[in-house]
């Protein structure tokens, strides 16, 4: 009876509050209009750095921006904010959530991953976008159909890349979709905190050289592959050192994956770090690395980290997810084929057994890659062979003016 009554009190909350933002709509249809970014949780990762950028983006274009966290799971990143009124965390209250949309005239709502009440938001008069950050390889046909049917009331879907955009396109159908590479701030970081791991402090000598992963622990990112890698390399050249940093996001996997290290005849050449400051990821970058690595199994297409290597001028190996249509002309980024012939028959299973190997199709060739970079090392390491003029695509300017432009206020 309680639960039933609690319902019914939660709805006449709903209600209310429908009328209430109706009200302040109509009361504040000249005043400066405000946008909200909608994610599931709020403590780190590429997505949640990618939608905090985004509030950025249009706060400093002067409107009311502010991100809406679903659940109550957020963290550090809070502190990139410019204030804490910027952030609401609902904790699943759709009631709340109109509330402060209707407190901070948001007439905008740009969804990253979340699709909460996605479509009675658009009813309700909201402008709603979607941003496609991953392949998705995860849901199943349900969760397929549902989305698509969801995406049908939106506004605009983005994709942050031609990747994301080709699968999505193949699962859904849906053609209409806009590329918005993701950007960085080269300011930030040029000019962020130092860092506070350095090689000396790894015990990292100087004929050493270090190859790089950054990226939370999940299937799709594949640490797995950092150990194959290395079993190989290092009988050749004992003097490669691999560092692989980033925050657990599931700990089954990273259990699997520190045993399978500490068994491995590699262990001595693997070193394991806990996540790195987002503050000092672009002075750890240049102080620890050489080569940059990314051996993921499904991706966004291009994450911030290999953005963040490219900019401070090392070589990137990633796994080849259409990186020639991304970069066209640069020669700081190697691809690697996928341990699969098409993403497109992969199912959840599949990827998690493949997230698992040590040793897949990809593992030789991903060794050849970084020997090859290993002769021209010298080649990459000279400032006269890197212009960072080259990559302005990659920068948060360009990023801005995309969004500005693509996104209705």
């Amino acid at each position: 009876m309680r639960r039933i009554l609690h319902k019914i009190k939660y709805m006449f909350r709903i209600l209310y509050y429908i009328i209430y933002l109706i009200i302040k709509r109509i009361k504040n249809r000249k005043a400066t209009r405000g946008v909200a970014q909608i994610v599931d949780s709020y403590n780190f990762g590429g997505l949640e750095q990618v939608a905090t950028n985004v509030y950025q983006i249009f706060y400093q274009k002067k409107y009311n921006s502010s991100v809406i966290c679903v659940s109550n799971n957020v963290g550090k990143i809070c502190e990139q904010l410019n204030s804490p009124k910027d952030l609401r965390i609902i904790n699943y209250d759709l009631a709340d959530m109109l509330k402060y949309c209707a407190k901070n005239n948001i007439r905008t709502l740009i969804f990253h991953y979340s699709t909460f009440h996605f479509v009675l938001l658009r009813l309700l008069g909201f402008k709603t976008y979607y941003i496609i950050h991953n392949t998705y390889i995860w849901f199943s046909k349900k969760q397929w159909i549902k989305l698509k049917h969801q995406l049908k009331t939106c506004t605009g879907i983005i994709a942050v890349s031609e990747w994301c955009k080709d699968y999505f396109m193949k699962k859904t159908g849906i053609s209409k979709i806009k590329v918005i590479l993701n950007g960085i701030d080269f300011e930030k970081i040029s000019n962020g905190q130092p860092t506070s791991i350095t090689r000396e402090s790894l015990k990292i000598k100087e004929d050493e050289i270090t190859c790089l992963t950054l990226g939370s622990y999940t299937e799709g990112k594949h640490q797995m592959a950092i150990i194959g890698i290395m079993e190989k390399l290092y009988r050749k050249n004992p003097k490669i050192k691999y560092i692989c940093a980033g925050p657990i996001l599931n700990p089954y996997l990273y259990n699997i994956f520190i045993k399978k290290v500490n068994k491995s005849p590699a262990r001595r050449n693997i070193i394991l770090l806990k996540n790195i400051p987002q503050n000092e990821v672009g002075s750890f970058i240049r102080e620890v690395c050489d080569i940059y690595i990314q051996p993921s199994i499904h991706e966004a297409g291009v994450p911030l980290t290999v953005m963040e290597a490219l900019i401070n001028g090392k070589p990137v190996i990633m796994t080849d997810f259409m990186l020639s249509k991304t970069f066209p002309n640069c020669s700081r980024i190697i691809g690697v084929t996928p341990p699969y012939k098409d993403i497109m028959d992969i199912t959840p299973k599949e990827a998690l057994n493949i997230s698992k190997k040590t040793v897949t199709k990809s593992t030789k060739e991903y060794v050849e890659k970084i020997n090859e970079i290993i002769k021209n090392l010298n080649y990459f390491k000279d400032p006269k062979n890197f212009n960072k003029e080259d990559y302005l695509f990659l920068s948060k300017e360009r990023m801005a003016k995309d969004y500005i432009y693509f996104i209705k206020i």
